[in-house]
């Protein structure tokens, strides 16, 4: 009997080690772009490698500081204080016209901006 797709609640993609090939290879050359760069993210985190997911997220916001995408994507894997500290670059500020004013996330964004500065 053949296994139904939603079997122990989880579906694997098999594209999906096949993407991260071709983007890992890309990535290294420096041939991705703000967008490409959020894409080869997301195609990390779905193999569930957050560290690096996050660290390709980061790159993807100093290609493209106004990708909200990747801003919500750094925002759900990054989960406490210490990941910050360790996800901090030279260059890692938060802009504030990314982060809307009417959630807490603005006041997360101002400390987070401090703390790396």
């Amino acid at each position: 009997m053949a296994a139904g797709p939603l079997e122990k609640g989880q579906v694997r993609n098999e594209a999906l080690r096949e993407l991260r090939v071709e983007l890992s290879k890309k990535h290294s050359a420096g041939e991705l772009d703000g967008f490409t760069l959020y894409l080869y993210g997301v195609v990390l985190r779905k193999l569930d490698l957050l560290k690096e997911a996050v660290d390709v997220f980061v790159e993807a916001t100093h290609a493209l500081p106004l990708h909200w995408g990747a801003w919500l994507e750094l925002c759900n894997l990054i989960t406490n204080i210490d990941m910050v500290i360790h996800t901090h670059t030279d260059n890692f500020s938060v802009p504030s016209t990314v982060v809307p004013r009417s959630t807490g996330l603005h006041y997360m964004s101002m400390n987070l901006y401090r703390i790396l500065q």
